[in-house]
């Protein structure tokens, strides 16, 4: 009796490192993830967050720095260096990099080092700040903080018709929080559901939880199946750490009133001598056609069909470090070869 009782449980030992060695390999991707937690977010008046200056992340085991503007990358000054032509990219993630995956990447370190490669007296800073529906504060960034910088051009993403949450960001216990600006009621409301995960009923729960792929796979499939519990709700918010309620409806501004502040905006750096392209992922005629009736200069990156599986993240819609890389070739690639940048900053062409 004794020997088939440890058979037995060897037997139930032996399946339950198997499927978990199975889930590790099958669910590797998909849940060794980075969420946006542990990037210190803090509130802005002017554009809803920033990232905290002069602080820093990990996305596995690599350090990511915020630099002392606020952005991802090296500290830089107000003053360029002489004889250097700086561009200055501004958008959300798609520029910031993809910081809540299992790597970090984006496309303005392969630009610099492509421009550095080749002898161009470049300097590339990246002002992208993670966070969706708020191109309205991606394009107020500019006006607020991007021309202190002294750019000789601004890259910007061309999402519009603008549209803004008037939201803020902040981490609170290792959890992010994200509620409308100056709501300091829903802010409160917020952290005492944080409050609630530390509680130590859940102690035993999250441990299990972050340290078995079996159970994440389980809770995974009950979720998206529609199976919502309490138990799999605060799974959900333990998985996540991201905690949002922005209590109203985003502000729209029109196609019409869009497209008049970028032209308003391009009038008033053209006459700093500063250029401003807007830029898009996909070439779309149509896109490119009205931006080209409004005298508004921009910069398509590829054809639909250039797009592959492997320029993207498994199940998420970002890039990947593939992705990313090819951006930041096509990115050289147009700026040197149709003269957008002075050929006079070229080492090799002096």
């Amino acid at each position: 009796m004794k020997k088939k009782t440890i058979f037995f449980l060897a037997l139930i030992i032996s399946m339950v490192l198997i499927t978990e060695l199975v889930t590790r390999i099958i669910y590797k991707d998909k849940f060794n993830r980075y969420l946006p937690y542990c990037i210190n977010f803090q509130p802005d008046s002017l554009i809803g967050f920033t990232y905290e200056a002069n602080s820093s992340f990990v996305i596995n085991h690599t350090q990511i720095n915020i630099n002392n503007k606020g952005f991802i990358g090296n500290n830089f000054t107000n003053c360029k260096k002489r004889g250097t032509y700086r561009i200055i990219f501004v958008g959300a993630c798609g520029i910031s990099g993809v910081t809540h995956l299992n790597f970090y990447a984006n496309f303005c370190t392969t630009l610099q080092y492509l421009f550095d490669k080749n002898g161009w007296n470049v300097e590339i800073i990246n002002c992208g700040i993670d966070g969706d529906h708020r191109s309205y504060e991606d394009f107020n960034i500019i006006k607020q903080k991007v021309l202190d910088y002294n750019p000789d051009l601004i890259i910007a993403e061309s999402n519009f018709p603008f549209i803004s949450f008037n939201y803020t960001r902040e981490v609170y216990r290792g959890n992010l929080m994200e509620y409308p600006m100056n709501n300091y009621k829903l802010r409160e409301e917020l952290k005492t559901k944080i409050d609630e995960l530390f509680k130590s009923k859940y102690k035993l729960l999250f441990f299990l939880y972050d340290h078995s792929y079996t159970i994440k796979a389980l809770h995974n499939y009950f979720w998206h199946k529609g199976y919502f519990t309490p138990l799999t709700e605060i799974l959900f918010l333990h998985y996540c750490r991201r905690f949002t309620n922005l209590n109203g409806r985003p502000k729209y501004w029109t196609v019409e009133k869009s497209t008049d502040m970028m032209k308003a905006l391009n009038n008033e750096l053209r006459l700093k001598g500063i250029n401003l392209f807007y830029f898009s992922y996909v070439k779309d005629i149509d896109n490119i056609n009205y931006f080209k009736d409004h005298q508004l200069p921009l910069i398509s990156l590829f054809n639909r069909e250039e797009f592959t599986p492997s320029m993207f993240y498994f199940d998420d819609s970002h890039f990947s470090s593939v992705g990313y890389k090819t951006i930041g070739e096509r990115f050289f690639h147009i700026l040197t070869e149709n003269a957008l940048i002075p050929p006079s900053f070229n080492n090799k062409h002096n």
